[in-house]
């Protein structure tokens, strides 16, 4: 596993720290921790340390929508509004008539095949110019704040009509509390962490876990990276589907060997096989993934994910391949803070790369990731 090691040693030139973990379907076959948990401070990186994990949660709750549907208690088809009639109150952003919002009814009602491929019509504002002005112009909350408020600001589109990436994923995780009667926290716990074994994958890290927690890093003005004390709101009003975990790699890691094992994993069934075949189709259609223009420069990047990428329930797929990289109708996602995952169902395997930096798809960290991909399939 040189390669790989000399993959993530090669990372430290842009990142204080990074952790890579490859997997197939009944083995781990890597994990490595270079660098420092944070800047300056004598602490090594390790495969246990927890990571804020960000929208790296969706997969998560993506996992316990479709339980639910696998169970009949709600469908695919079910109109948001059914389950939470606050959602048929949102309205459409149509124009600005100077700094005010124009907004109208939407033409159609999204359902939960729409949150979960974010065809809803809802936006996070960073990739947004619309909801990001829209936000400007009232002071509305973001997500991020743990703010129940923060679900009251307008779609950006009819359902069914465009992919836009944002808090689609919060509301799948009402919807989740609301047809299950626990808290989204509570979910998780009982339905798919404690089956799994896992107890490093949390909304609440405890006293031991936080000292195994990297700090979020950003650059300062000469381009040196410094720790910061940004992190996930500690005492929402809602746990976040869209970003509320914290985990470690190689926790995680069982999720990803759940999808390469088709919905089971050390004698867990956690989804039906035909519910992860639906993870991994196509379930946008002719509806493009267009660019990223980001109008948070702190946050994230603009990115452009480039041609032939789709959306399944919970994972972006790529059905082109670059030379030396995952092959056509491999699955993964993302989360802010830079740490990335993907299975590769065509290969039998699955990794991940880890830091914990700001901006997203910094184009020196997305370099680094690329180049331990490439490690990954050269091993």
């Amino acid at each position: 596993m040189l390669r790989l090691d000399r993959a993530l040693g090669d990372a430290l030139e842009v990142v204080p720290g990074a952790v890579g973990v490859v997997a197939r379907a009944d083995q781990v076959v890597y994990t490595g921790a270079f660098g420092r948990r944070e800047v300056g401070v004598d602490e090594a990186m390790t495969e246990d340390t927890l990571f804020r994990i960000a929208s790296m949660t969706k997969l998560v709750t993506s996992f316990a929508a479709l339980q639910l549907v696998e169970q009949g208690d709600v469908g695919l088809d079910t109109p948001v509004g059914d389950v939470i009639s606050s959602f048929d109150e949102l309205m459409v952003i149509q124009r600005f008539d100077g700094d005010e919002p124009r907004l109208r009814p939407p033409k159609a009602r999204a359902s939960l095949r729409h949150l979960l491929t974010h065809t809803a019509g809802l936006a996070y504002p960073t990739w947004h110019p619309g909801l990001f002005r829209y936000h400007e112009l009232t002071g509305a909350p973001v997500t991020a704040t743990g703010l129940l408020a923060s679900f009251q600001v307008p779609l950006v589109a009819d359902p069914g009509t465009e992919f836009d990436y944002g808090t689609s994923t919060d509301w799948l995780g009402r919807v989740i509390e609301a047809v299950s009667g626990q808290s989204l926290d509570k979910y998780f716990g009982e339905h798919i962490f404690e089956p799994l074994g896992l107890v490093d994958t949390t909304v609440s890290p405890s006293a031991e876990q936080r000292a195994r927690c990297a700090p979020v890093h950003v650059r300062d003005g000469d381009g040196a990276w410094v720790a910061t004390d940004s992190d996930l709101a500690q005492d929402p009003e809602f746990w976040a589907g869209g970003h509320s975990l914290y985990s470690t790699p190689v926790e995680y890691l069982k999720f990803q060997q759940l999808l390469l094992r088709g919905g089971e994993l050390d004698g867990k069934r956690i989804l039906r096989t035909d519910t992860v075949e639906q993870m991994f189709a196509n379930q946008i259609g002719e509806i493009a993934i267009r660019p990223f223009e980001s109008f948070l420069p702190s946050v994230s990047d603009t990115f452009d994910l480039g041609p032939g990428h789709q959306w399944g329930f919970g994972l972006l797929l790529n059905s082109r391949r670059e030379v030396g990289l995952r092959h056509p109708g491999s699955g993964g996602w993302a989360g802010v803070y830079n740490t990335f995952f993907w299975v590769d169902r065509t290969r039998g395997i699955t990794a991940a790369f880890y830091t914990q930096t700001l901006p997203f798809y910094d184009g020196k960290v997305i370099g680094a990731y690329r180049e331990f991909e490439r490690a990954v399939y050269a091993e």
